[in-house]
């Protein structure tokens, strides 16, 4: 979640090819007040959810394409941004970046979810009218980012990342449940095969 953005003369230079950073654990909180998290029940469940085994987990997609793209890997991943410390914590105001890794959320209502929730996600969720539903194998793989109701993102320990390269989920610590698409109202299966314009 979050995207490119501009990095300090710290970080301004990892994982620029040919040199890789190798990727540190931050504990990054999102800026949500107990008054935003408290206005729906939605959101409530969403930040109280336990990162668990079985636990259901939702990645919201702009593009059919993408979804052909999870289904080929049979994981998640998101560009990796290698920022440090302060420049994590100088995006939250932003275009919020929590660490690399792949991004999910617990957040099953994220469509009808208030701008400061949506905005602690880092997502125009307005456009994406596709999302995976996948549930946790290994919730060690994750970690659960607080106040922001729902943002999940693996966790690539010990990998050495490149900027704006990918970075892919444990293959094994997911699994897809199915796809689905939203119809205006709400969100409704759909099989891959049925799906358009895309090959």
């Amino acid at each position: 979640m979050g995207d490119m953005m501009f990095r300090c003369s710290r970080c301004k230079e990892w994982g620029n090819p040919p040199s890789t950073h190798l990727h540190k654990e931050e504990e990054i909180e999102g800026i949500l007040e107990i008054t935003d998290i408290n206005r729906d029940r939605e959101t409530r469940l969403s930040e109280d959810m336990q990162l668990e085994d079985g636990l259901i987990v939702y990645r919201y997609l702009l593009w059919e394409s993408d979804l052909f793209l999870i289904s080929s890997s049979q994981t998640m991943a998101s560009k990796a941004l290698c920022l440090c410390r302060d420049c994590l914590e100088y995006s939250l105001s932003f275009i919020p970046h929590y660490g690399d890794g792949a991004y999910c959320t617990s957040n099953d209502y994220l469509k009808n979810e208030n701008p400061r929730i949506l905005h602690s996600h880092g997502i125009d969720i307005r456009g994406m009218n596709f999302r995976v539903v996948m549930k946790v194998r290994d919730a060690s793989n994750f970690k659960k980012v607080k106040k922001t109701a729902g943002v999940i993102r693996s966790t690539p320990i010990g990998e050495n990342l490149y900027v704006n390269k990918l970075v892919f989920s444990d293959k094994e610590s997911l699994k897809i449940i199915c796809y689905q698409q939203w119809n205006g109202h709400s969100w409704e299966d759909v099989l891959l095969d049925d799906l358009k314009g895309v090959s």
